[in-house]
């Protein structure tokens, strides 16, 4: 399996902070440059900003941009892959855990917790006496650990011609994939979320994605807020799932043990 980690090229400290990782791991990865806002024009910017619930930053533009590269390398290789950001810390088991899910039929499974409740089937597939996977109705945020396969990509990538440029964790979540799974125990977390989760961060990071809120004309406003309440609607149909035996809302959370560097 391929492992891909999205790192900006100024970001040198993200980039040893993910070599001394994998180093310990005993991983092989390879970088892929993430774009940066210098990288796209304004025309391109705004060809892509205006498609979601709100307008995009630069930033978030770039992140999206970020993740489609990977998803067509994957797409180009044929290849299923670990897909991550590069301030993603990963528990020392994802070698057992990559072994264990390697040969399941699906597109998506998602490594990662942040600190939200995810919508879940309570019927679990166990891989060993520490990690089950579920069936994965809704994750929520975070895009920061994830295995794609090809099938995956070209799903998200089809998804795009339909609905245009959003967050990249918004979209994914708004792709329909076969079979997506959730890991439980999460093996994936974010730096910002180790103290949620009483785990020694490696060192503190800043987000590189910043939205400042700005003001904009009323008909763009009455668009954004019809895009948002169509997202809701849609959302309260996956929320009323939960009313069915099988499924539940839950947060998934890490073996806090099991991260360490």
């Amino acid at each position: 399996m391929d492992v891909y980690v999205i790192n900006l090229p100024k970001d040198h400290e993200r980039a040893a902070f993910q070599k001394q990782q994998f180093s310990r791991l005993g991983l092989e990865f390879k970088i892929v440059n993430a774009k940066s806002v210098n990288d796209i024009t304004e025309e391109f910017y705004k060809s892509v900003a205006f498609n979601w619930e709100r307008p995009l930053s630069r930033a978030e533009v770039c992140c999206y941009l970020s993740h489609k590269m990977v998803w067509q390398l994957i797409l180009e290789t044929n290849k299923e892959a670990l897909v991550l950001e590069d301030d993603a810390f990963i528990s020392s088991d994802i070698n057992m855990i990559l072994e264990s899910i390697k040969d399941i039929d699906s597109d998506y499974i998602n490594l990662e917790t942040r600190a939200r409740k995810k919508v879940i089937s309570k019927k679990q597939y166990r891989i060993n006496n520490k990690y089950k996977l579920s069936y994965l109705y809704y994750g929520g945020t975070g895009a920061a650990g994830y295995v794609l396969r090809p099938s995956g990509a070209d799903a998200l990538l089809k998804n795009e011609e339909k609905y245009g440029y959003a967050l990249a964790d918004a979209h994914i979540c708004r792709t329909t994939f076969n079979n997506p799974l959730q890991l439980d125990c999460a093996a994936v977390i974010q730096l910002d979320c180790c103290e949620k989760y009483m785990i020694e961060p490696p060192y503190k990071s800043v987000s590189n994605l910043i939205y400042n809120k700005k003001k904009y004309h009323i008909k763009f406003w009455f668009l954004y807020i019809s895009r948002r309440f169509i997202s809701q609607i849609k959302q309260t149909k996956r929320y009323f799932k939960i009313l069915l035996p099988s499924i539940i809302r839950k947060e998934v959370k890490p073996d806090s043990k099991s991260f360490n560097f």
